[in-house]
């Protein structure tokens, strides 16, 4: 399957988003308390995904650069209306899920307030852990439109 430079780096960045979402959660649910565990312990973790991500992304798309034979190729109009697509998909996405976060929030710290009961998940740790996945989620959608549109091509 004969692929473009940009389109691998699409696929090199949807490996990492995955790769990130699935390790900050096996972290966080090793943790004592799982999801509930206390945010000081789930910081490291957060900043350690982060960062692990980003040394990934460039060191993955340096060695994408040095193999490529199509490397000095620049974007055209195709690729810059596909980048267009995926970043307001990923708005969209983004968007949608950040108001259901905040609903669910607010509904979840209301519930709390009445019920006093202890199975609800601590708004604060609820926050975290969502604006997360919202934050991986998106770009998960950005680069599956992306690849969507490189392997479909633009109708």
């Amino acid at each position: 399957m004969e692929t473009s430079y940009q389109e691998r780096n699409h696929w090199i960045g949807l490996g990492i988003a995955v790769w990130a979402t699935a390790y900050y959660f096996i972290r966080v649910l090793g943790l004592e308390g799982g999801l509930s565990a206390d945010i000081q312990g789930v910081l490291p973790i957060l900043v350690a995904t982060t960062i692990y991500s980003i040394i990934a992304g460039i060191v993955l798309s340096i060695l994408n650069r040095c193999l490529s034979r199509d490397r000095t190729v620049e974007k055209d109009e195709r690729d810059t209306q596909i980048e267009l697509m995926g970043f307001r998909n990923a708005f969209y996405a983004c968007s949608g899920m950040l108001w259901v976060v905040l609903m669910h929030a607010l509904i979840n710290e209301r519930f709390r307030q009445i019920e006093h009961d202890s199975w609800h998940l601590e708004t604060l740790n609820f926050l975290v852990h969502s604006v997360f996945l919202v934050a991986w989620i998106s770009y998960i959608v950005q680069s599956l439109t992306h690849l969507f549109y490189y392997r479909r091509g633009l109708a």
